[in-house]
């Protein structure tokens, strides 16, 4: 029993002086991509890049990652009712919609790492919640956009799910500060409500997509201890 006790102190040891502990920010960019699942009523997407920062929260043991980040950004699309299609007759073609909301994104992950002197190389999977925030729609109204109105657009929950890759170089030998890049791809199920409109400007459908693909891109700094 002595033995067993020895050998199981003995691996807590080694594995207690494996890890290492991270901490770290970073920000970027992100591009959304256009919803999916509209295509029959709306066209003409202008998906923006946004800019994207956060922190994140780990362990490494010995050549696995695993941890907890927040990924802080902003959704704006613009896009407009679709020419042809299958849409009511009183549908007013060539609306014009702008929309905007806030994305947040807390997220567990965890990477396969692998070592090559001060150059750390790491991929992984990673998945939380999302949240896009209470946004807005403005509408207008062709030709020449000449009437205008706002339209605010409830908040919605979904799951992010994605992959990560990226590359770490150390600054000092051993433990302490680091700098890396990092990009991914992540389906994110949150759905924003998109209206279509009368020519009287009267809203006449309501419509969500499937969810959308971001595509975030970061560079940050963090330290091992």
């Amino acid at each position: 029993m002595r033995t067993v006790y020895t050998l199981l102190l003995c691996l807590c040891c080694t594995a207690a002086s494996a890890q290492k502990f991270m901490i770290g920010l970073h920000g970027g960019m992100q591009f959304n991509g256009a919803p999916m699942g509209v295509s029959d009523q709306f066209d003409n997407f202008s998906n923006f890049t946004e800019f994207a920062y956060g922190g994140r929260l780990g362990v490494e043991l010995r050549k696995v990652q695993v941890g907890v980040g927040l990924l802080l950004t902003e959704i704006n699309h613009s896009y407009s009712t679709k020419l042809s299609g299958n849409l009511p007759a009183t549908t007013l073609l060539g609306t014009h919609y702008d929309y905007s909301s806030d994305i947040l994104n807390p997220y567990l992950f965890v990477n396969l790492v692998r070592n090559m002197g001060p150059l750390q190389l790491y991929y992984g999977l990673n998945g939380g919640p999302i949240l896009l925030g209470t946004g807005q729609t403005q509408v207008s109204w062709s030709p020449m956009k000449s009437y205008r109105s706002t339209e605010y657009v409830p908040a919605q929950w979904g799951i992010s799910a994605g992959l990560q890759v990226g590359a770490r170089m150390r600054i000092l030998k051993g433990k302490g500060p680091g700098v890396f890049v990092e990009g991914g791809a992540r389906y994110n199920s949150a759905a924003y409500e998109m209206t279509q409109h009368d020519l009287n400007a009267n809203m006449v459908g309501t419509y969500k997509g499937n969810g959308f693909l971001s595509f975030p891109f970061l560079v940050g700094v963090d330290y091992r201890l």
